[in-house]
């Protein structure tokens, strides 16, 4: 049985990133893989199994783990949902109260209700938005004023 040689299956990777980057899996070789790292391909075939096993060793660590923080963050968003939900029969369940607040109240200290729900909608979407990069047209950014106004919008329709 031969020994593994030290730094081989790190010279082996180092090489085949450069070689994956360069051509693509489909066009990527292994010969060239082995050539560049000093090592035989059969080296590479006891190591990995072959090419997808070599492919796999680079990229399957990194993918399961974004996968499941991609999966975490997703329940999080659907969860979402069900508070949405949450929110709404908490307003039918007080549909005298709310009627009150957003269509009785001028002149009340609730007179602004809605726009102090805006205000919280627009901090948390724009902050949302901020740090996902997201831009409107041209690269411009969404201004708070904007997301207020889109906001207020919704939320008027809403409260009809």
């Amino acid at each position: 049985m031969s020994k593994a040689v030290e730094g081989v299956t790190e010279k082996i990777e180092e090489c085949a990133r450069k070689e994956f980057k360069s051509k693509g899996y489909v066009e990527a070789s292994l010969r060239t893989i082995a050539m560049e790292a000093g090592t035989t391909t059969g080296s590479i075939y006891s190591r990995y199994g072959g090419k997808e096993g070599l492919f796999s060793a680079l990229v399957e660590p990194a993918a399961r783990e974004f996968t499941e923080i991609f999966e975490d963050v997703q329940k999080k968003f659907h969860a979402m949902e069900s508070e949405m939900i949450q929110l709404v029969e908490y307003m039918y369940n007080h549909f005298e109260e709310f009627n009150l607040l957003v269509n009785c109240s001028y002149g009340t200290k609730f007179q602004n209700f809605v726009e102090h729900l805006v205000d919280i909608e627009t901090d948390y979407t724009y902050k949302y938005m901020e740090a996902v990069g997201l831009k409107f047209k041209e690269g411009r950014p969404l201004t708070k004023d904007f997301m207020h106004i889109m906001n207020t919008a919704l939320l008027r329709v809403f409260s009809r």
